[in-house]
């Protein structure tokens, strides 16, 4: 969001919502200044620097939401937490699998460029390589339609369920997707690593009042029209949702070592932020989950894997909106 779309949204906002809008719009203009001071603050580890088989992302999990849960499945080894280096998925993409070799005059017209126009892909995929030294021998299957920016051709193999064509009207993609697509590809497939991306716990919420706009929860308790224990409730619900999807692929590959954790965390409140925007330096948005098991297959579970269509631009739009991307 450029500062013009803020005050034109602060505008809209004073309209509908008086006076008692600027709490609103001041902490998403704080937000906003944190996020692009955050651009030259690049901390964080990087998944490839570590040693895995099958790394299985849930999106914007936070690691104590994750503390919840994790008692109540019997795969996980052993858990902890990780200070990963991106706060927002487009972010985790370029710095995880993009790569830039161009003399820092060069570079820093590229990032004047991102700093003016952060939800830009098209200037990551102009101005970023590929890191094929990490991609070539990697399948990636990812409901993330952020990863438009990548090249297919550089990975093993790559499978974008968040730009294909998922059925009438279909905004919330089931985690059984992408599991059933996993189990196939690492059953017949040759890749050194496998990186599945779920959707889950991200917004929008299964539990969540359907008479809620999609992917507007961490708004909705900034303005007080959410209440926050229910939110929060709804939040780890979902994650139980992906988590019993992953049991399931644990039974169904081999992997001696698999690590389940998070593209970056997301923000209720700390530092008076919600939800997560790219470069934003808070450790609460970057601490996530780290769980270390090992994944057998037992032949439990028969994958159903149909050939994908694409998805029109409409209804992706419409999906980057019920996720809360406006």
């Amino acid at each position: 969001m450029t500062v013009g779309d803020w005050l034109e949204e602060a505008k809209d906002d004073y309209e509908k919502y008086g006076i008692s809008s600027l709490k609103y719009t001041s902490q998403e203009l704080w937000h906003g200044l944190l996020s692009r001071a955050g651009f030259f603050s690049n901390y964080g580890n990087d998944f490839y620097d570590y040693n895995w088989d099958l790394l299985i992302l849930v999106d914007a999990c936070r690691w104590d939401l994750m503390e919840e849960v994790v008692d109540e499945y019997d795969f996980v080894d052993s858990h902890s937490n990780f200070l990963v280096h991106a706060s927002h998925s487009r972010e985790f993409l370029h710095k995880t699998f993009m790569e830039n070799d161009a003399p820092l005059l060069e570079q820093l017209q590229i990032w004047r460029k991102i700093l003016q126009d952060p939800d830009n892909i098209e200037i990551f995929k102009e101005h970023y390589d590929m890191n094929k030294e990490v991609t070539q021998d990697t399948a990636y299957i990812s409901w993330n339609v952020f990863a438009q920016m990548l090249d297919p051709d550089a990975f093993d193999t790559f499978v974008p369920v968040g730009r294909a064509k998922w059925g009438d009207d279909q905004e919330i993609l089931p985690p059984r997707e992408l599991t059933d697509r996993t189990i196939d590809i690492m059953r017949n497939g040759s890749a050194e690593r496998t990186v599945v991306h779920y959707m889950q716990p991200h917004t929008p919420f299964k539990d969540s009042d359907t008479t809620e706009v999609p992917g507007s929860v961490w708004e909705r308790i900034q303005r007080g029209e959410k209440d926050r224990a229910e939110a929060l409730e709804e939040y780890e619900n979902n994650l139980r949702w992906v988590m019993d999807d992953i049991e399931l692929l644990l039974e169904n590959v081999d992997a001696e070592k698999v690590i389940v954790s998070s593209d970056h965390g997301n923000l209720i409140g700390e530092f008076g932020c919600y939800g997560h925007r790219p470069y934003v330096p808070i450790p609460s948005v970057k601490r996530v989950p780290w769980i270390e098991t090992t994944a057998t297959d037992k032949k439990t579970y028969d994958p159903e894997v149909e050939e994908m269509a694409d998805a029109s631009e409409s209804e992706v739009e419409a999906r980057l909106e019920a996720l809360g991307y406006k």
